[in-house]
């Protein structure tokens, strides 16, 4: 009986080990997946109003266009491992968001998470709950 007992510990300790393994794997590429939504969601915007606002032709931050981005691909080696994110890739995706964020908030008065244009820095800090998706 003793053995049995500790068998089905055993077991359903490593059950609920690989559940929380795959649930936080869920948890990770959620989040991933949200990142690539808001930068694209912030470098739209960020054309947007650079071209209405400052008549900018170009900026670093907007999202690539197609031919730049076949270019880069074509120098890029793939490693045919499925979805291989790691820390770096994570750290450089949170990194080009903040930058976009801040860059929007500085320039253009314009919160993403609020989805507004304020008149001024003042009434964006004032008003505005932070220049991260938590705060909102």
């Amino acid at each position: 009986k003793e053995k049995t007992r500790i068998k089905e510990e055993r077991k359903n300790k490593f059950n609920q080990q690989i559940q929380s393994t795959y649930q936080d794997h869920l948890k990770q590429k959620y989040y991933l997946k949200r990142l690539r939504i808001d930068i694209a969601k912030c470098q739209s915007i960020c054309e947007r109003l650079d071209k209405e606002k400052l008549n900018l032709e170009e900026n670093i931050l907007w999202k690539k266009k197609k031919q730049d981005k076949e270019e880069d691909e074509e120098e890029v080696v793939v490693d045919d491992e499925e979805e291989q994110y790691d820390n770096d890739d994570q750290f450089n995706m949170e990194n080009q968001l903040k930058k976009l964020t801040n860059y929007l908030r500085d320039k253009h008065f314009y919160c993403i998470w609020c989805g507004q244009t304020f008149e001024t820095l003042d009434e964006l800090q004032n008003t505005c709950p932070g220049n991260e998706r938590d705060l909102h």
